[in-house]
């Protein structure tokens, strides 16, 4: 075989390796364009705020207008294995009470990412201002700004999780179902 029809297998080869990578769902969002994703995936108007928590294997948002009367969600995972980049979960528009939900929402990821942790969010009209873990050895609080809604990724297995508001008063967690 001439040098050149080596050069010319050897290009098409990594053509098609690269196209299986590309339509076998191998390449992800990198973190710094997950909001852009978010907000084109869900229609979220640019004027929107966002409020966003991304680890090492979870990206989570909450997209809400300046009313706080409408907020969407979105939540990424990395996946293991061969893959590269963060891959869409969950999401979409939460509604309670008058179209608005109230109070903390806990989203567990499911199955076989359950052990990369929970999600907590709200529109924060509870005016949570810190989130403390306590895993009956280390007590660690996350810092929250009561004006603003919010995000959290917990990690797994943080013993106990406790949200309090600008009176020191403890806020219930509720599961989304």
């Amino acid at each position: 075989m001439s040098k050149k029809t080596i050069i010319i297998v050897i290009c098409f080869i990594v053509v098609i390796a690269a196209g299986i990578l590309y339509t076998s769902d191998t390449f992800g969002v990198s973190a710094s364009n997950i909001e852009k994703d978010a907000r084109k995936s869900h229609k979220i108007d640019n004027t929107w705020a966002v409020s966003k928590s991304i680890c090492d294997k979870i990206g989570a948002m909450i997209f809400y207008n300046d009313s706080r009367d409408m907020c969407t969600t979105s939540i990424y995972i990395k996946r293991e294995g061969l893959s590269f980049g963060y891959f869409f979960l969950h999401g979409g528009a939460i509604n309670g009470v008058n179209g608005v939900f109230d109070g903390i929402l806990e989203y567990t990821l499911p199955d076989p990412y359950a052990a990369n942790g929970t999600v907590l969010f709200s529109l924060n009209f509870d005016r949570v201002t810190r989130i403390q873990l306590d895993n009956g050895v280390n007590i660690t609080n996350i810092s929250i700004d009561p004006n603003n809604p919010f995000i959290a990724v917990i990690p797994t297995n943080p013993g106990s999780v406790t949200l309090f508001n600008d009176e020191g008063r403890i806020i219930p967690i509720n599961p989304m179902h």
